[in-house]
C-alpha cells in the first residue's frame, strides 16, 4: 500500500488549536508546522479574531503565513500588513 500524500494546504484554527489555553504556541506545535511547510504544505491561519490580532500569532510562528479572519470576512497578508479582501456586512 502506498503512504497517503502529504498535505498540499493546511488550515488552522487559532485559539484552541494552533494556541494552547495560555494563547502560547508550544515549542512542539511550532516544529509541526515548520515540518509541514519544509515539506511542501501552505500553512494558512484560520481565525474569527481581525486582522489586529495576528501578530502575536505570526511572531510566535517564526514566519508570516497568510491568514483568514474575521470568521472568513476577512484574508489579511501579514507580510505586508494589508487586507486583500474584506466582505464585510
Amino acid at each position: 500500500t502506498t503512504p497517503p500524500s502529504p498535505p498540499a494546504l493546511i488550515a488552522c484554527d487559532v485559539d484552541g488549536t494552533l494556541l494552547d489555553d495560555d494563547e502560547t504556541v508550544t515549542a512542539r506545535t511550532r516544529a509541526a508546522v515548520r515540518a509541514a511547510v519544509a515539506g511542501g504544505a501552505t500553512f494558512i491561519l484560520a481565525t474569527g479574531r481581525p486582522p489586529r490580532w495576528v501578530r502575536p500569532v505570526v511572531d510566535a510562528l517564526g514566519f508570516a503565513p497568510m491568514a483568514v479572519c474575521a470568521n472568513g470576512a476577512v484574508i489579511y497578508d501579514p507580510v505586508t500588513d494589508r487586507v486583500l479582501s474584506a466582505r464585510t456586512l
